[in-house]
């Protein structure tokens, strides 16, 4: 790795404090750099169990915005409204574009922070308002999706791709959590040992935020 790749880490902050915080830049980058959210705001987060999803949560209430969060397990709805969400919901008992259109009483949505892609990402863009955007980082619930294009232009939706993150937004990351900024959620830290061990649970889907591993 070069020099011209490293972020100072600000004396307040501990290595292992800023391990979580760094997805903070990936959701930095989506909602604000790339979709320009605004206070006040509603922005649906997929995936939002996961360490990406999470941080996306943490970073949109800390930015004022009305946040409905979409996850696969009760048990995580439960624990993203106490870390923030407005509203939960779990995909697999309720179609996310039937729980959008209740959530929102019919207005739909200003932003989507999709993790996942695939077909969740197509009913999402469909409940996206006029001049709504949908920024994309990961693509593990398919690749493709099929998008209607006379919807999409007659709607001025956007549909943006991101997830390269630059120094300069680790670094007001970093100085964001110094000032106030709260921590994403950490399930669990395993020693380097244990990788295989982590890797079992990632796999399982059994977890809340971030799983970390310890070198020393």
């Amino acid at each position: 790795m070069r020099d011209d790749q490293l972020v100072a880490l600000p004396d307040a902050l501990s290595f292992a404090e800023a391990m979580a915080p760094y997805k903070l830049a990936t959701t930095w980058e989506g909602l604000v750099v790339t979709a320009g959210l605004q206070a006040g705001e509603t922005v649906l987060v997929t995936g939002a169990g996961g360490g990406v999803g999470s941080a996306a949560v943490v970073l949109a209430r800390h930015l004022g915005a009305r946040i409905i969060a979409a996850t696969g397990a009760d048990e995580k709805c439960t624990r993203l409204r106490s870390l923030g969400a407005d509203e939960a919901f779990n995909y697999n008992d309720e179609p996310l574009g039937d729980a959008v259109e209740r959530l929102t009483d019919g207005d739909g949505l200003d932003i989507v922070f999709d993790v996942a892609a695939g077909p969740n990402l197509a009913e999402a863009l469909k409940k996206l308002r006029w001049g709504g955007r949908a920024v994309v980082v990961g693509a593990h619930g398919g690749e493709r999706v099929e998008v209607d294009m006379l919807d999409l232009f007659r709607r001025h939706v956007a549909i943006l791709g991101c997830g390269r993150y630059t120094r300069a937004i680790l670094a007001s990351v970093f100085e964001l959590r110094c000032d106030g900024l709260p921590m994403p959620p950490v399930h669990a830290t395993y020693p380097l040992a244990e990788a295989a061990e982590a890797q079992r649970v990632m796999d399982g889907r059994k977890f809340f935020g971030r799983l970390l591993l310890k070198i020393a």
